[in-house]
């Protein structure tokens, strides 16, 4: 089976090899710009070695870099774009009839585009151990655990945005076009995941949406756990994004059963 979806995910790591200008965009000029923004605003809001909600200036900026970049890593936007097209166009059926399940080739290729985007997280995390090396200066049991989650985290995030987008991207079989969707997406990961501002700065009434809403499973809860070091909480919310995954596994299941059996092709 792993030889069979090796191919997938090389070849989702060629098109983004390839399509140099994209890669250039989503690596400096959309997660610069991002960071910029980011930095000119919480710099007005704060002043010198104040904390608010158990951020300093310095931690809010690693943690706003933290989540750009995992936006970026687990961004499902064009595996929703190609469920939508490939399901209006009529194309699913050659999909279908490879011996390698429709599901299990997007995922393939979403986990070979989406590598590429783990090694500014990875970098990312010794640029901030090295500055903070307190986070690092443990026991070697709990300095595994922590390591052991945060390569949890990017594993179950990445399957976790995946998910969603392929819950999304079923929807075309009912909606018939994507659009509404593809739409909403980025706002709503960008919000409701914590990459606009971290759940702890919402307003009482709404935290228990910004805390237990899937989307913060795969942007904000990693970002935190890195910056805070705070295991315990860490693998609750590990195995919080786990028991999404296996809901959204349920849901995506049950409608791809009874999408493909009323599927017609020649355009849905």
């Amino acid at each position: 089976m792993i030889d069979r979806l090796r191919p997938f995910a090389i070849n989702g790591l060629r098109v983004l090899l390839v399509d140099r200008g994209v890669l250039f965009v989503d690596f400096f000029i959309a997660t610069g710009v991002a960071f910029l923004i980011q930095f000119f605003v919480w710099s007005a809001v704060y002043d010198a070695h104040e904390e608010i909600h158990g951020f300093t200036l310095e931690k809010l900026l690693y943690y706003c870099a933290f989540t750009i970049y995992l936006s970026r890593l687990n961004n499902c936007y064009d595996l929703v774009q190609e469920f939508s097209d490939e399901i209006i166009e009529g194309r699913l059926e050659t999909q279908v009839a490879r011996p390698v399940s429709y599901i299990g080739q997007k995922f393939a290729a979403y986990l070979g585009g989406g590598a590429l985007y783990a090694i500014p997280v990875l970098i990312l995390c010794v640029v901030y151990w090295l500055n903070n090396p307190e986070r690092v200066s443990r026991s070697p049991a709990e300095l595994f655990s922590y390591g052991l989650l945060i390569i949890g985290f990017l594993l179950a995030g990445a399957v976790l945005s995946f998910c969603i987008g392929v819950f999304l991207g079923l929807l075309t079989f009912w909606l018939m076009q994507a659009d509404f969707v593809l739409a909403c997406l980025t706002t709503i990961t960008a919000f409701l995941g914590g990459a606009i501002i971290p759940p702890g700065y919402w307003p009482e009434y709404i935290r228990p949406l910004m805390a237990f809403n899937p989307f913060q499973y795969f942007i904000a809860a990693p970002a935190a756990l890195i910056i805070s070091g705070d295991v315990p909480v860490g693998a609750v919310e590990l195995a919080v994004a786990m028991l999404y995954i296996l809901l959204f596994m349920l849901l995506i299941k049950l409608m791809w059963y009874r999408a493909i059996n009323t599927y017609t092709g020649g355009g849905g």
